[in-house]
């Protein structure tokens, strides 16, 4: 059997390309879907696009400590951690740079529990790219532009909201 040199990674516009497998790296993956008054909170990015809050697992941390951060980070809000919404795995090639990701995106239903919307807890890094995060109403969620690569963003907020019914 010959061993596998090569897989397909996808941006975030639906762009693949093929990358070496030994610049990939593993990298799980959370991310908050937070749901209250018929709204939907999002990162925002400067570009115009939209992702949900989350990102990497740090090696020190648990999944949940690293959602909690993460929403934290990007929101300004202080988030409990609810159910597993869906979970996908994916290659990813961020930001056209050349290491690409074998991403396990995990998504979990949240709540705010506390803080202000705000975005000064962004890292440095996050800040040329990102800026405040927005609640978009959940009637509008079509006409976003969603900044991930993530297959079925509509189905996974429409998972969420069948969820906490």
């Amino acid at each position: 059997m010959n061993p596998i040199k090569e897989v397909t990674c996808v941006d975030k516009h639906g762009n693949a390309r093929e990358m070496s497998v030994s610049n990939i790296v593993f990298r799980p993956s959370v991310y908050g879907i937070i749901i209250q008054d018929d709204k939907i909170l999002m990162s925002a990015y400067k570009d115009g696009g939209y992702d949900f809050p989350g990102g990497g697992v740090e090696i020190h941390e648990s999944i949940k400590d690293a959602l909690i951060r993460e929403c934290k980070e990007e929101t300004g809000l202080d988030v409990r951690v609810g159910d597993i919404v869906e979970c996908q795995s994916m290659f990813y090639s961020p930001m056209n740079i050349d290491v690409g990701w074998n991403a396990i995106a995990m998504f979990f239903e949240c709540s705010v529990i506390g803080g202000k919307l705000s975005a000064e807890y962004l890292e440095p890094r996050e800040k040329k790219y990102m800026k405040q995060a927005r609640w978009i109403p959940i009637k509008d969620i079509d006409n976003i532009v969603f900044n991930n690569s993530h297959p079925d963003n509509e189905g996974i907020i429409n998972k969420a909201l069948r969820h906490s019914c």
